[in-house]
């Protein structure tokens, strides 16, 4: 299989930071829309998933791909690939805890190939 990037079946996130996010309820809906739309792409059949590693919303889509990554369907196997493309290496350092150890249980172990710094 080739796995290398293919454009047209690639996915990006980006958006705001925790502190821009809405609270309660309405966060929740988010986060249950946003896993409907990937599961959506992967139906689609989008199979790669590119976030830059920002806490808030970039993290919790990276969160909600890794999930979905673990569905086995042995009549549907799927392959899906989480990239992270970080602007640096220390770029958590200034998080919170929380944020932090959010950033370090996804990178590098679940986040497939490796990070590009750029």
């Amino acid at each position: 299989m080739n796995r290398r990037l293919i454009r047209e079946k690639t996915v990006c996130f980006t958006g705001h930071r925790s502190e821009k996010l809405p609270k309660g309820d309405v966060l929740k809906y988010l986060r249950i829309k946003l896993s409907e739309e990937i599961e959506k792409a992967i139906q689609d059949g989008y199979n790669t998933f590119l976030f830059g590693g920002t806490y808030g919303w970039e993290l919790m889509a990276a969160e909600e791909v890794i999930k979905k990554r673990t569905v086995i369907d042995f009549n549907n196997p799927r392959y899906i690939r989480l990239i992270a493309v970080i602007p640096f290496g220390e770029q958590a350092v200034g998080y919170s805890l929380l944020d932090h150890e959010l950033y370090y249980e996804i990178m590098p172990v679940n986040v497939n190939s490796k990070m590009y710094n750029f």
